[in-house]
């Protein structure tokens, strides 16, 4: 027995809308800074729908270079572990352990900037944990 599809396929209606160029710049730059299209940011401050698709913004591509650097380090950080929990440490140097916590420093303090300028801090205005004494980080 065949189930029969009874989803009807949705019917799609063009809608336009008559403005002016500014206007229209303006709504570019919104949907933009949003990550969404203008379709899609139209209908969802109109109708209060979330958008259907929401493209990368510049910040949030920058976020995902972070999120992959930082898994990459990650892995490194578990394969040293696991040569220092089997004693196989083959390849494994001093040079190769400083080189991995250099690259997990140097994405902290690239994070760190850039959430500064997002916020309009500077860099000066936030200490690291890593510069706090065992006194203030409660150790």
């Amino acid at each position: 027995m065949q189930q029969e599809n009874k989803k009807e396929p949705k019917k799609r209606v063009l809608i336009q809308l008559r403005t002016n160029e500014a206007d229209k710049n303006t709504l570019i730059t919104y949907a933009k800074e949003s990550g969404m299209t203008i379709t899609d940011f139209v209908k969802s401050r109109t109708l209060g729908k979330a958008p259907r698709t929401k493209m990368a913004t510049p910040e949030r591509l920058r976020f995902l270079q972070f999120f992959t650097e930082v898994n990459r380090i990650g892995v490194n950080v578990n394969q040293i572990a696991k040569a220092f929990h089997t004693g196989h440490f083959g390849e494994l140097t001093e040079d190769v352990i400083l080189k991995t916590l250099e690259d997990l420093r140097a994405v902290s303090a690239q994070i760190l900037n850039h959430l500064d300028d997002s916020a309009g801090q500077t860099a000066r205005e936030r200490q690291s944990v890593g510069d706090l004494s065992a006194e203030q980080s409660g150790q």
